[in-house]
């Protein structure tokens, strides 16, 4: 799941064996793409979605293809409002908390987290009148990490997905990418399906942006941290808090020559 363009290494040696030294590389975000802990505004997170009409590959080329589709183009069949805000990235097409998909639902595994998963059509995220295939959805936010280190997270999905960080929520040269699953699969309900890490160099706040689309089927999207072996939906008090927006941007970098 790592971009290897900017990494550090992590050695775990035992004395009691002659096994090999084993080296992980993990990517470290750019600390100058932070600002001030105290510089988020409103929490949530911001969430848009476009559905087409016709099929698409179910890869991640195609849904960011889809994503960036103008409006007005005759493949689209739905388009959600520009203002949409949710507290958490955990949907699901067909709400069912008793066995439900994914990780974080009423009775799910976690049982300290009785969240009900959010149903696309009702949230305004997929077409009301009953096609549920062949969208993609796009969330972005500004993530406080209040202290420098390793973090670790997580997605769950039915389909595919893919979390970036840069100087700004979206994707463009110098964008680290974080985590990506591309293609279709079910969503896990009993374990963290896709996980990653990443360093934070210092603590600040810093942007991110999270896709996850389906072709066919069910559909479902987890976007969590892990701490000490226990998720938390992004957004939760317990776990990296969001912002919807921040005072300011970083100062891009200055280019020489």
């Amino acid at each position: 799941f790592f971009n290897d363009t900017a990494t550090t290494e992590i050695y775990t040696l035992s004395l009691h064996d002659a096994r090999p030294i084993v080296t992980e590389d993990i990517p470290v975000i750019d600390a100058a793409w932070a600002v001030g802990l105290d510089e988020g505004t409103e929490r949530g997170i911001n969430v848009r979605s476009v559905q087409w009409n016709v099929g698409r590959a179910n890869d991640t080329a195609s849904a960011e293809t889809q994503l960036a589709t103008p409006s007005g183009d005759d493949r689209i069949l739905f388009q959600s409002a520009d203002d949409l805000v949710f507290e958490f990235v955990n949907f699901n097409q067909d709400i069912d908390s008793g066995s439900g998909i994914g990780v974080f639902r009423g009775g799910s595994p976690v049982e300290a987290r009785e969240i009900e998963d959010t149903n696309l059509a009702e949230a305004g995220l997929i077409d009301p009148d009953g096609n549920t295939d062949n969208f993609a959805i796009e969330a972005t936010a500004y993530l406080a990490f209040t202290e420098a280190g390793i973090y670790t997270m997580g997605v769950n999905s039915d389909d595919g997905f893919r979390v970036t960080t840069g100087l700004f929520p979206t994707v463009e040269d110098g964008t680290l990418e974080l985590g990506v699953f591309s293609g279709g699969r079910g969503a896990s309900s009993d374990a963290f399906q896709s996980t990653f890490r990443m360093v934070v160099p210092e603590p600040g706040i810093y942007a991110f942006r999270f896709i996850g689309y389906e072709g066919g089927g069910g559909a479902s999207m987890e976007w969590y941290s892990i701490d000490d072996g226990t998720p938390y939906l992004i957004n939760d008090d317990a776990g990296i808090p969001a912002f919807v927006g921040r005072t300011r941007d970083p100062e891009p970098p200055v280019e020489i020559g």
